[in-house]
């Protein structure tokens, strides 16, 4: 990478970021990235609708803008 991180320290640093969230978003953001699994799925597993879903996981992004400084 042009700025000298490598990839594995990236992942341990969205780890970190990602494990520092609340339990909701950090469920949401495990399924849809590392599980691959779709905004229905997620839904129906947390008992709520698609629009929480999406409400969550955009909670969860601003968070981490917040966290790595860049919002």
């Amino acid at each position: 990478m042009s700025d000298g991180l490598d990839v594995e320290h990236l992942k341990s640093i969205l780890g970190e970021v990602v494990d520092a969230l609340p339990k909701r978003e950090r469920e949401v953001l495990t399924a849809l990235y590392w599980e691959r699994v779709g905004v229905r799925e997620v839904a129906r597993r947390m008992k709520k609708n698609p629009g929480s879903v999406f409400a969550i996981h955009e909670r969860a992004l601003r968070r981490i803008r917040k966290l790595v400084g860049d919002g």
